[in-house]
């Protein structure tokens, strides 16, 4: 591999946008700006692959994964609000049911 640390130098004191650097330094007081760890791509592949897998596997026993963001920060869905599926879901930026980045849920 051709992996160069120093090429990393500049992101140091910045936080990469679309990048899980921020959140994880916030969750586990840890950050390294170089990109590795469990928030880097190549960590992430193969956890994306593996319940990509494990969702088709249980389709054969009829069991399907609803998943949606309930609550960012402050903004979120009322208590007991249900989607009415994925397609209500995918319609929000942050797979947020009903809600938009421009509106508070």
């Amino acid at each position: 591999m051709d992996q160069r640390p120093e090429d990393y130098a500049h992101l140091r004191e910045t936080y990469r946008p679309s990048h899980a650097d921020f959140a994880y330094d916030q969750k586990y007081g840890y950050r390294d700006h170089r990109g590795g760890g469990r928030s880097s791509a190549r960590e992430t592949l193969s956890r994306v692959i593996g319940g990509a897998l494990a969702k088709l596997y249980l389709q054969n026993f009829k069991i399907s994964i609803l998943a949606y963001v309930s609550r960012i920060g402050k903004i979120g869905l009322p208590d007991g609000f249900v989607p009415n599926g994925q397609a209500d879901i995918m319609k929000s930026e942050v797979a947020c049911p009903t809600c938009k980045l421009q509106e508070k849920c």
